[in-house]
């Protein structure tokens, strides 16, 4: 829009539009989904969703037709387990029936039977190693402990099912620096998938579903909306998510993965649900979607301060949000817009225009607020920076990273709370650089010896010394200590540790951008942007290349180097027969999308510099 192109748009398409529903994320969807329809009307914006239950108001604030029906390529049989007995749930024009469907009886001996009451390991049976199975659970412990359940309750033919590839999975993962417990269940055909496996881990074991290698794969809720990995079967764990009673909703996006066309030709869901819990699941279940409402109104401001620096007018664009279009009447747009409008010149971010420039705009941004916008930062985190920035700029420690890391820590330290007498043995063997950083940060050796006490202390906030613990935890990743070695010793998920990592790598990114916008704090913006650069993968520089290709993360990247193929050009070079032949545990679908992309990422290069050299040939015949 700043550069005046945004004509070049002729199609937004929208997948999950639930999701502008979501604190955080929904703010940042409807922002950017508003801005477009005010700005540009020609633009079409396609929203998909299975899962909303207001659709005429998602209508009314996208301007758009509502395209609606209920033709599924492959059917999808769903059931409740409710004691031994399976039913069948069938939605009619006289709402929900439970009709019983057949009894469970499978050949258990008492010690099975006591091990597994809701004889899981039996549905599973049913229908692997022949097709997949997936099983939700409530949480990412319950995940692991299933998959170890199921292991002890295999059959014969699905401990004999691609034993060679599942062997070579297993490798892989130990590779990767995995749990000994995952490698072993890999072996049986299962596995786990949530939040706390690292990236690279995931991917594999996602593969392995997709190909049949892995058979039964036990993950939380999460899977559901993000990974698109359709199964014969789906089983419900229980009915909740975490602690929260399973959500129509979310019941909808799990038993979505059963079937899909040209995999399987039925899918089916089973809900095992206690019986005392019935009563409510009914009702929850036998309910209609919940509708979608705007999680814009903590949000205003990053509406509202790009919309002045992009002049276009307040009250019209808060109007054309879907808060505006919420059915609560009690929402007054004006006085909302009034009151954020009023916050946001108290803030320093909006002024008003000097009257004598002769300039009609009506608020005038100002260069703080220019910085948040072209850092892309929320203004409380802009302010928050500037106060970092502001210490470092009377001592900032440049023996090493750790101070720079420390300014691009997340602001809720990733909402780890870490024990501090875990966290004094870590202050205990800090070397000259880490104590320096310390100190100029307030925390002290008094401060560590609380620590270990356990006294409370009062003169560094918590969120100080949780942010120092985490930029701690990035300084060793920046030191090329392995992701696996790095959650052992802070005691963080690995899963966890990659995503700090990102969001870390994304926040040096825009505190980059947003000292080059201050002229104050231009000397910080080199210094972030290579911590940033390097950061976005704790990498060698040597492997940062190869990390540029799509899903190529450190360890694959390391097996690439290792094999020889050390540049883009190396690997648009070769054949995928070379590369499965030198790269262990690399598919040769892996293999030809990573030679496609480094051909493309080369011709990408060479148009480039081509454009390039056009535009100097047109400027010396001027």
């Amino acid at each position: 829009m700043e550069l005046d192109r945004l004509h070049e748009i002729g199609l937004i398409v929208v997948d999950e539009l639930h999701l502008i529903g979501e604190p955080g994320r929904g703010a940042t969807l409807e922002i950017l989904l508003t801005t477009v329809l005010v700005a540009d009307k020609n633009i079409q914006i396609v929203g998909m969703s299975a899962t909303i239950g207001n659709l005429p108001d998602l209508a009314q604030f996208l301007r758009a037709a509502v395209f609606q029906r209920q033709f599924r390529p492959v059917e999808l049989r769903e059931y409740v387990k409710l004691g031994d007995t399976l039913h069948r749930l069938v939605y009619g024009a006289q709402g929900l029936e439970v009709v019983p469907e057949r009894q469970l009886v499978y050949d258990y001996s008492p010690a099975a039977t006591s091990l597994d009451p809701d004889m899981l390991g039996g549905l599973v049976a049913e229908v692997v190693p022949a097709d997949c199975c997936l099983v939700f659970c409530p949480t990412k412990r319950n995940c692991e402990n299933v998959a170890a359940l199921l292991c002890k309750l295999q059959r014969k033919e699905m401990l004999s099912h691609r034993v060679a590839e599942r062997a070579a999975l297993s490798s892989a993962l130990r590779a990767e620096g995995g749990s000994g417990e995952l490698a072993r269940a890999v072996r049986c055909g299962v596995a786990w998938h949530h939040a706390g496996l690292g990236g690279d881990e995931r991917a594999m074991l996602e593969h392995a579903f997709r190909s049949g290698v892995i058979s039964v794969l036990c993950c939380t809720s999460t899977l559901a909306a993000g990974v698109n990995l359709p199964a014969r079967r789906v089983i419900i764990r229980a009915p909740r998510v975490g602690r929260r009673p399973l959500a129509l909703a979310a019941y909808r996006q799990m038993t979505g993965r059963a079937g899909r066309a040209g995999i399987c030709d039925t899918g089916e869901s089973i809900l095992i649900c206690p019986a005392a819990e019935w009563v409510a699941v009914r009702a929850q279940l036998a309910g209609g979607l919940p509708p979608v409402r705007s999680a814009l109104r903590p949000a205003l401001g990053a509406l509202l301060l790009p919309a002045a620096a992009l002049r276009l007018p307040p009250r019209r664009l808060l109007a054309a949000t879907l808060l505006a279009v919420a059915d609560d009447d009690s929402i007054d747009i004006n006085q909302l817009c009034d009151e954020e409008l009023r916050s946001l010149l108290e803030s320093g971010v909006l002024e008003l225009p000097d009257k004598s420039s002769g300039d009609d705009c009506d608020l005038v941004v100002t260069p703080l607020g220019l910085a948040a916008i072209k850092g892309c930062l929320e203004l409380n985190v802009a302010r928050q920076l500037l106060e970092d920035l502001e210490v470092a700029s009377r001592g900032l420690v440049l023996m090493g990273s750790l101070h720079l890391l420390y300014l691009v820590t997340p602001h809720d330290a990733a909402g780890i709370k870490p024990d501090y007498r875990h966290y004094y043995s870590l202050y205990s063997n800090l070397d000259e650089e880490g104590i320096q950083t310390a100190k100029v940060l307030g925390i002290t050796e008094n401060n560590a010896i609380r620590m270990m006490t356990g006294k409370p202390i009062t003169n560094v906030s918590e969120q100080v010394l949780c942010r120092f613990y985490v930029a701690l935890m990035l300084h060793d990743l920046w030191k090329q200590v392995p992701v696996p070695v790095v959650a052992d010793k802070y005691i963080i998920p690995r899963g966890t540790v990659q995503s700090i990592m990102c969001s870390s790598a994304a926040f040096a990114a825009g505190a980059q951008r947003f000292c080059e916008a201050l002229q104050r704090w231009w000397a910080f913006a080199p210094l972030l942007l290579a911590l940033a650069e390097r950061l976005r993968h704790c990498a060698a520089p040597e492997l940062q290349q190869l990390m540029e290709l799509p899903n190529v993360r450190k360890a694959r990247a390391l097996q690439l180097s290792r094999a020889g193929y050390k540049r883009i050009e190396d690997l648009a070079k070769a054949s995928a027969e070379d590369l499965i032949s030198s790269v262990a545990h690399l598919s040769r679908t892996a293999a030809t999308h990573l030679i496609s992309a480094a051909r493309m990422m080369l011709i990408e290069k060479v148009e480039n510099l081509r454009a390039e050299a056009e535009d100097v040939m047109e400027e010396l015949k001027v």
